[in-house]
């Protein structure tokens, strides 16, 4: 069985992650895609008319590969630039496939997403190494093609940082990835996330208010005055209100507008 192996390497002050280890009948190797092709040397089992590699798996999706040749090619169609990939060869334990050309996926940055996961109906993720003056770009899948729905700015905090986003969603399966961009030509991606709503009313409470306001879920909300003003916006679970004149008011939930009353 052959040891874990973990490489490593600085170049300028960036760093380079790729996590490249073989156990029993397996290689993983991670990194980001960046527009070149990683190949496999693919031998002959030992003693055994046939080839060494069962399976190669990219991202966690069985490849479809032919596995009768001795130099296998994952070329990443469909995958955007920059997109982060996982690639698991399975293999028989007589023989020891090798990967070509780890140094393709290598990632020459010392920035990553450490975690990116929906809490409720909220986008949450956490950083290490980002930049000033760099942003997260929040996209969401429509049919087959990724759209920008809203940009961030970063906080600038090289150690860690974390961030949250109130999506609209829509019934069904909503995909998300967040896109960090340092400048022009330098970003990365997230993993995605998915969220499966079901719309259920929000609701309030309480129906007089003296402190604040509690929704059922986080989601946007309008404040209206008796006039149907528009004075206060946002997205939350619980609303402050304390700084409100006593009076009647009105709040928009869902496009739907309830009334309520500031004492």
């Amino acid at each position: 069985m052959l040891s874990t192996t973990w490489k490593c390497l600085w170049i300028f002050f960036g760093l380079i992650f790729l996590s490249f280890f073989a156990r029993g009948q397996e290689i993983a190797i991670t990194g980001v895609y960046q527009g070149k092709s990683l190949f496999i040397q693919n031998p002959l089992s030992e003693g055994v008319e046939k080839f060494c590699v069962r399976e190669v798996l990219l991202n966690g999706r069985t490849l479809n590969l032919n596995l009768k040749l001795s130099a296998l090619e994952i070329d990443f169609k469909g995958l955007d630039l920059y997109t982060p990939v996982s690639i698991r060869v399975l293999h028989d334990t007589i023989c020891s496939p090798k990967i070509v050309n780890p140094q393709a996926i290598f990632w020459h940055s010392s920035f990553r997403f450490n975690s990116i996961v929906f809490i409720e109906e909220e986008i949450k993720w956490n950083t290490r190494g980002e930049r000033e003056r760099a942003s997260y770009i929040i996209e969401r899948l429509g049919g087959e093609d990724w759209i920008e729905i809203n940009e961030i700015p970063s906080q600038g905090q090289f150690a860690s940082s974390d961030y949250s986003y109130f999506p609209e969603l829509t019934e069904g399966s909503n995909k998300f990835r967040v896109k960090y961009r340092a400048s022009a030509n330098n970003y990365l991606y997230s993993d995605e996330v998915e969220f499966v709503y079901y719309k259920v009313p929000i609701t309030f409470t309480p129906k007089v208010v003296s402190d604040k306001m509690t929704l059922s879920r986080a989601t946007a909300f309008e404040i209206l005055n008796e006039k149907e003003e528009v004075i206060l916006t946002g997205n939350a679970k619980e609303i402050p209100l304390r700084l409100l004149k006593p009076g009647n008011y009105y709040i928009i939930l869902d496009g739907f507008k309830e009334s309520f009353v500031k004492k």
